[in-house]
């Protein structure tokens, strides 16, 4: 949970400063990019990241930045990511023993009925 819990505040903090300023500081992104993938490999719970994230981003294009221009310098780290992430995580989600998890899971912390 520590490892999950410095991940996610390092990509905020990351992402923010990218935001500040994102032709001086393209390493950020990478640099975010690689510790958001670190956090989903040691749990999912840190895609908790993409709101803060996501709302400093939108922030970005409506206050500071009218234009995406200043943005494609992260495509190429969220690619890899991207690909780093699904490198264990397809075939995780892929094999027979995770569908049996999920499914009892599922039916025993959520329930199938309304609560």
């Amino acid at each position: 949970q520590s490892l999950v819990f410095l991940m996610v505040v390092l990509v905020v903090l990351l992402v923010y400063k990218y935001v500040e300023d994102p032709l001086t500081s393209p390493r950020y992104i990478w640099l975010a990019s690689a510790f958001f993938a670190t956090g989903l490999l040691a749990h999912y719970e840190t895609i908790i990241v993409v709101i803060p994230c996501a709302f400093l981003f939108y922030h970005a294009l409506q206050h500071k930045h009218s234009s995406l221009r200043h943005w494609r310098g992260y495509a190429v780290p969220v690619m890899v990511a991207t690909v780093m992430l699904a490198m264990f995580y397809v075939p995780f989600t892929l094999h027979p023993r995770f569908a049996r998890t999920f499914a009892e899971i599922a039916g025993n912390r959520l329930g199938s009925g309304f609560p």
